[in-house]
This record gives C-alpha cells, sequence and structure tokens, in this order.
C-alpha cells in the first residue's frame, strides 16, 4: 500500500502526547529532509522517533527512548500494512508518568495505527502507456474496451480520434486485430499508478 497523502493524528497515553505523522516519500533523502522538518517544528519534544519503508530499505531510530520501544514498533506497524514509500515520525511530549519498555512500544505503535487508519492510501500497480489513433469507424469499439480494460487519459478529435490511455497489459497484438491490422498501438512506457 502506498499513502497518497500527508498526515498527521495524534493520541495521549497518560498525559504523553504522541503525534504521528505520516509522509509519503520516493527516496530515503527525502524521507530525512522530512524527519529534519518535523524536529524543526517541535523542538519542545522529548523525542522523535522514525520507521520508513522504501522500495525494501528499512530504517528506524529511538530516538533517545529504551532500545528498541519506539523506532522498531514504529516499522513493525508499518510492514504490517503492508506500506511502501512511506515514513512516519512520531513526536513525543513526555507527560510525566513513565510508560515502561511495554507501554512505551503500544504507544508508538498505537500512534502510527491511528495515523493509518486516518490515511488515505492506495495501490501501487504498474501500467503501460500508449498512444493510439483509429479511423472514427472504429472509435466507439475501441473507446468502449479502453474503459473496460484501462484508464483513458485523453481523447483528441481531428481527421481520426488519437486516445493516450493507460493498460496493465501489452496491446499491440490485440489493437491489430481489433483493427484488422489497420491500425497500431504506441507504446510511450511504463509508470506505476495508484488505485
Amino acid at each position: 500500500m502506498r499513502l497518497l497523502s500527508d498526515c498527521m493524528q495524534e493520541i495521549e497515553v497518560k498525559k504523553s502526547r504522541f503525534l504521528c505523522y505520516l509522509h509519503r516519500t520516493e527516496s530515503e533523502e527525502d524521507a530525512r529532509a522530512f524527519i529534519r522538518q518535523i524536529r524543526k517544528e517541535h523542538p519542545q519534544a522529548r523525542h522523535v522517533c522514525t520507521g520508513m519503508i522504501i522500495d525494501g530499505l528499512r530504517r528506524s531510530s529511538d530516538d533517545g527512548e529504551p532500545s528498541g520501544t519506539a523506532g522498531r514498533p514504529i516499522l513493525s506497524v508499518l510492514e504490517g500494512a503492508d506500506m511502501d514509500h512511506v515514513c512516519a515520525a512520531v513526536v513525543r511530549y513526555f507527560g510525566g508518568t513513565l510508560l515502561g519498555t511495554g507501554g512505551l512500544v503500544r504507544a508508538y505503535s498505537d500512534a502510527v495505527k491511528t495515523a493509518l487508519d486516518a490515511a488515505v492510501l492506495g495501490e501501487a500497480r504498474k501500467m503501460r502507456r500508449y498512444t493510439l489513433t483509429v479511423p472514427y469507424s472504429l472509435s466507439g469499439r475501441i473507446e468502449n474496451w479502453l474503459m473496460q480494460t484501462g484508464d483513458i487519459l485523453d481523447t483528441r478529435y481531428d481527421q481520426a480520434v488519437t486516445y493516450e490511455f493507460l493498460v496493465p497489459e501489452p496491446v499491440e497484438d490485440l489493437v491489430a486485430e481489433m483493427t484488422s491490422g489497420r491500425c497500431q498501438a504506441l507504446f510511450l512506457g511504463e509508470e506505476v499508478t495508484e488505485i
């Protein structure tokens, strides 16, 4: 799953505040810049613990909390939700009551779960982008087929109809068959989209 937009949620545990920021990221460098920004926004916070997953790369930090009580639980929740390209930063404002190691693990885990519950998520899929120009006599059939199999990005009406579209599988042979060899789909490249 991927985060479609950044979000923040807050929970309170025994007067300690835990603010979980989720950030969509494509690189470790971007994730680290995001963490620096969160630290700058919360200079009075006791801890800013983090976890990130980016294309198989996994990083976490306890940021001064007892070892294994913050970063690892944050990362575990992200892994359990099958997240990718995400950075979670949990800001803790100490409320005066010690939570113990088990309490910290639960609090950091719950903060991330709460944020994920509120987040807008989608699945990534690899699609193939094409352009296809057909005579008007074939446009109805082609358009119906495209609406069932993919996403039409653009339609231009000139001497003929030109479609730009995304589909999950190669379509060159199918288009040649549907148009009796009169038209060819031009492959423009692959891209990742979210649904």
